[in-house]
């Protein structure tokens, strides 16, 4: 279960979102906190304190992470793997699509289905270019694939950060009011006062608002559905090619 858990994939595509997610609590925490005192106890509760917060949130990126996909697909007019070896699809240029056909028929011996079958009974034709994309995943999973398994990681990451996008806004947004409250009640119009309170007392508070801010922007600017669909059109494409190196 421990290995499952802390495999490349979970804790690269799953738990770092929410360690991005965290962070701007974690250092807000510290801040507050007066490390020279009872540093032992501060800091086994800082560590439970995460890994629980950690463990509860990837288990939420998970389920929403694949609800999320399930909207991309309606969106997308399937996934990109099955939409990249339909016949109308022209994402993978005509003549070598056809070569792909030819060497997964000759290896998988799986129906492709026909255009004609294609456009007559396109629900049925998915049908078989999910299980080709099916089969094409169980024989990817070995360490010769592993720029496979980075492009499988990036979608992973990017829709999965997309999950926690809201709850990550929620927060950020609400550390950077409180942080503004109190740099306006320790006298923000008294610049010495002010310079003098940042530098002397609180020099993290101001480092957390500025990281605050900037993990702000990475999430409205970065987290987009546009780069979901960026990174899971590259991975579709690295799989599908994954012919030529599998056979």
């Amino acid at each position: 279960m421990i290995k499952l858990f802390f495999n490349e994939y979970n804790l690269k595509a799953r738990c770092i979102p929410v360690v991005i997610v965290c962070f701007p609590i974690m250092a807000l925490l510290t801040s507050f906190l007066d490390l020279n005192k009872f540093i032992i106890a501060n800091s086994i509760v800082m560590i439970i304190f995460t890994i629980v917060i950690m463990f509860l949130l990837s288990l939420y990126t998970r389920s929403k992470g694949r609800k999320l996909e399930k909207d991309f697909v309606k969106d997308w007019d399937g996934l990109p793997t099955t939409r990249f070896l339909r016949h109308r699809d022209k994402t993978i240029d005509k003549i070598e699509k056809q070569k792909i056909y030819r060497i997964i028929k000759d290896n998988l011996k799986a129906h492709i289905p026909t255009e004609d079958e294609e456009k007559s009974n396109p629900e049925e034709a998915d049908k078989q270019y999910n299980i080709i994309v099916n089969t094409l995943r169980m024989k990817t999973r070995g360490e010769e694939y592993y720029i496979l398994l980075y492009e499988n990681i990036l979608y992973g990451f990017f829709r999965n950060s997309l999950a926690l996008k809201k709850i990550s806004l929620f927060i950020s947004i609400s550390i950077i009011i409180g942080l503004l409250i109190i740099f306006c009640q320790n006298n923000p119009y008294d610049f010495m006062n002010f310079v003098s309170y940042v530098f002397t007392v609180k020099l993290s508070l101001i480092l957390t608002f500025i990281l605050t801010i900037m993990i702000f922007f990475y999430w409205v600017f970065v987290v987009t559905k546009k780069n979901v669909k960026k990174y899971a059109d590259r991975y579709s494409l690295a799989l599908i090619k994954a012919v030529y190196q599998i056979w």
